[in-house]
């Protein structure tokens, strides 16, 4: 590569008031990517070229006549007007001409997909991940592996080490970072396929929701009556989750069963509670701690069973 004499750096800076980086580069025998890093070295930059009307009146005609993206023809567009592809689009926004909601291309490409189901998806990268290891070994190299009873020690003595460094302030922000983690993969309260309660999906009121009890799919047919008969104005299922920041051991969350909205506009959240163990009454105590303002309207077996004298043979679709 030549090397850049006084001469040349001369010319070179000349030559940069009026030609591209590529014309310049023909002109002193280098690659474009030389001449702007020569030039972005000795601080010059190179002002943008000017449109001219007959550039512009170019520009608006390509995309006012083009429906879709694919026919404005952006690279021969921004070589015919001798311009960068992102020079072109600058200047179309600059325009106005710039429509978010054109299509791509006139005839999308629709893809079949490759399963028919989760399953088959999951049976699929299962049996390439066994074939890639059983051909290429396993990525961490210790499949099948196990630890001599010294390695473990270790492992513990760190783990033990590291758990000391922590605060219980970092520990409770750790906390309560998985269970909001888990809260969004929709992992924080598992379904218990192996219970009696009759947990299923059900469609009550419009929606389609599912309910972890024969209870409390009632109270919703019960709240759902009463919406139909305007005794309130709203009711969901399971709406919120509710945090308790700080909370270093047991339960940091709680999500009660119903969000109900009277009349009056003022509002309560509902918990059918049939069987009240220990963590749930947790909950409940840490509820009144940590957010004293909401009211929390507790259904217990008592209260269940008046309701269901009650409003039973009233309700349509009341479960037995």
């Amino acid at each position: 590569m030549k090397s850049w004499g006084e001469e040349r750096v001369s010319r070179l800076v000349e030559l940069s008031a009026k030609h591209t980086y590529e014309e310049i580069g023909v002109i002193l025998g280098c690659s474009a990517a030389a001449v702007r890093n020569k030039l972005w070295r000795l601080g010059v930059r190179k002002k943008a070229q000017e449109w001219t009307p007959e550039e512009e009146s170019l520009l608006v005609s390509a995309y006012q006549s083009s429906g879709v993206a694919e026919e404005i023809g952006l690279t021969g567009l921004a070589a015919s007007l001798g311009r960068h592809k992102t020079n072109v689009c600058r200047k179309a926004r600059e325009l106005g001409l710039t429509n978010q909601k054109r299509r791509m291309v006139a005839t999308p490409k629709i893809r079949k997909p490759k399963f028919d189901n989760d399953q088959d998806r999951r049976a699929h990268v299962t049996k390439a991940l066994k074939d890639h290891f059983a051909t290429k070994g396993h990525p961490k190299g210790f499949l099948g592996g196990k630890h001599t009873e010294e390695t473990r020690m270790k492992i513990s003595e760190k783990s033990l080490a590291f758990a000391g460094r922590e605060t219980d302030e970092q520990k409770a922000s750790r906390i309560l970072k998985a269970g909001r983690t888990r809260a969004e993969n929709g992992t924080l309260y598992p379904s218990r396929p192996g219970a009696t309660w009759k947990a299923a999906w059900r469609e009550i009121g419009g929606a389609r929701k599912y309910y972890r009890s024969k209870w409390e799919a009632n109270y919703a047919h019960y709240l759902q009556w009463l919406k139909d008969r305007g005794e309130i104005r709203d009711w969901k299922h399971e709406p919120k989750t509710f945090w308790f920041e700080g909370i270093r051991r047991g339960t940091n969350s709680y999500l009660p069963d119903f969000w109900v909205q009277e009349n009056s506009g003022a509002e309560a959240y509902h918990e059918v509670k049939g069987w009240m163990d220990d963590r749930s009454k947790t909950k409940i105590r840490r509820m009144a701690k940590y957010h004293p303002n909401v009211k929390l309207i507790v259904i217990d077996t008592k209260a269940y069973a008046a309701l269901k004298r009650a409003v039973q043979s009233l309700i349509p679709g009341w479960e037995p």
